[in-house]
């Protein structure tokens, strides 16, 4: 049996390659990518992430987006890290168009995936966590409907 997985990403080079290692496990089924604001602008999320599935050939895999900002505080530029783009500002003149995002947000996908499948779907979050308590917010029952929550936590300013 194939474990459910749906993946939260702010798409730097690390959420990019935790995303092909997802895909490339024989035992994983991965329902869809939510975007949200991170490394990058979440439009920015959303091509790289459409990008990685593309270089995969796995663009069937749906894609919302998520979250602009944050909830609290303000946005941080983080381009020194993987690059203003995300994906270290290389070009791909092929890449991939935003059309092929779902028209779900990413909010409602997290939430109808989940209950469509109750119990058995794992979130991999690998990204700030806007989209998730939003969610929660919306659905509080939501957590309990997970099967796992994994979380690539950290903070780049401590107070």
């Amino acid at each position: 049996m194939s474990k459910k997985l749906l993946f939260d990403a702010d798409c730097g080079v690390d959420d990019a390659q935790a995303i092909m290692l997802a895909l490339a496990a024989p035992n994983v089924e991965l329902l869809g990518i939510t975007c949200v604001h991170g490394n990058t602008t979440v439009e920015n999320v959303c091509k790289n992430t459409l990008r990685v599935l593309q270089a995969c050939n796995k663009l069937q895999i749906p894609v919302f987006k998520g979250a602009a900002k944050p909830i609290l505080g303000n946005s941080i530029s983080v381009g020194d890290f993987h690059g203003e783009d995300g994906l270290g500002d290389a070009p791909d003149p092929n890449a991939p168009g935003l059309d092929l995002l779902q028209k779900e947000g990413a909010v409602s996908a997290i939430i109808r995936i989940v209950n469509e499948n109750p119990g058995e779907v794992s979130l991999v979050a690998t990204a700030p966590l806007t989209n998730l308590a939003l969610a929660v917010r919306m659905d509080p029952s939501l957590p309990s409907k997970l099967r796992g929550l994994y979380i690539m936590g950290g903070n780049t300013e401590c107070q």
